[in-house]
């Protein structure tokens, strides 16, 4: 087989394998619509033994309702029970990383990889988010407008939204590290979750209930909240990376630049100012060299004669001439 069958092979298995992820994916979430609590207890039961690690607090089974605890007086009931997080990262890492380049078994297996990491991270999230519900659930936190309801549906958001893009954040560092390629950015999650969090209720008559656009207040309030800090994030670490703020590295190239401008040494002083001359470090001459000779004080003597054209005598005329300093020849070698 040739190479483009190759390819065009490969292509057609990740479009096969993503369908199927993403069939499955909507299956869940029909699945979780009309699911019952005994049709969920094989996420129900794992999140409630690790509420109970986390809060030391006991939870039974009931039949028909979910996890319940006389002692907080609190239900883990399927709609405490995350699935909407799990297809949200499912679908999430799926698109991020089934790449139509790879072969059909590493997109298969990064397919299973990733169920398995959004069930993991599911867990997690609703441990976290259930804990912390139980906690403002007993201490009745709430302030004026921010009612307990609200303060809950709150709490929910952060911290789904919050271990999302924590978990895409980590398996994008772990692809680049692996490949020298990262896949899409934080808009992927971020996109799934408005799907799901959104678009679905939305399409289902969702706008017809009052809570629904207060829900959707809450997410985009979150969302915006979420894009500021990862801004800030992204400043700081910038700024670590560099070792020094800006401004201080605007000023240090100001200085290379200053240092590594070049000197005309016919019109700057070589010495500064502030430095005096030390006589004692100039360079003597050497002795060896010929020093110029005395010029004498006598003066040389001209003599001249002609001979008057008009009476025909013979006259003689003197003029005295300085020498000049004519310097003695080097004979040193």
């Amino acid at each position: 087989m040739s190479a483009g069958a190759h390819v065009r092979s490969d292509r057609i298995a990740a479009g096969l394998i993503l369908a199927l992820a993403l069939g499955a994916a909507v299956a869940l979430k029909l699945h979780y619509s009309a699911a019952s609590a005994d049709d969920l207890r094989w996420i129900l039961a794992p999140t409630a033994a690790l509420v109970e690690l986390a809060t030391g607090a006991d939870f039974v089974a009931e039949r028909g309702t979910g996890y319940l605890s006389t002692e907080l007086r609190y239900l883990i009931a399927p709609s405490c029970a995350g699935v909407n997080f799990l297809i949200v990262a499912f679908c999430a890492l799926v698109l991020g990383f089934v790449r139509p380049y790879r072969r059909a078994g590493h997109n298969a297996l990064v397919c299973a990889a990733s169920a398995a990491a959004a069930f993991a991270a599911a867990l997690v999230a609703n441990t976290i988010r259930i804990a912390l519900a139980i906690w403002l659930h007993v201490h009745a936190v709430s302030w004026g407008w921010l009612t307990p309801d609200r303060v809950h549906r709150i709490a929910g958001v952060v911290v789904y939204l919050g271990l999302l893009l924590v978990l895409f954040a980590a398996a994008r560092g772990l692809a680049a590290r692996r490949s020298g390629r990262a896949p899409a950015g934080v808009w992927l999650p971020v996109g799934a979750y408005l799907g799901v969090a959104l678009l679905v209720p939305l399409a289902n008559g969702g706008h017809a209930r009052a809570d629904f656009w207060e829900h959707a207040a809450v997410v985009v309030a979150v969302l915006v909240g979420a894009g500021l800090v990862i801004a800030a994030l992204r400043r700081v670490r910038t700024q670590r990376l560099l070792g020094t703020p800006p401004a201080a590295v605007q000023q240090r190239l100001a200085a290379l630049e200053e240092i590594a401008r070049p000197v005309n040494i016919f019109s700057t002083p070589v010495i500064a100012r502030s430095q005096p001359i030390d006589s004692t470090r100039i360079q003597q001459p050497s002795a060896t060299l010929a020093t110029p000779t005395r010029a004498s004080s006598t003066p040389a003597v001209h003599r001249s004669r002609f001979t008057d054209t008009a009476s025909g005598t013979e006259m003689s005329s003197e003029k005295s001439i300085m020498p000049s300093t004519v310097p003695a020849p080097n004979t040193t070698r």
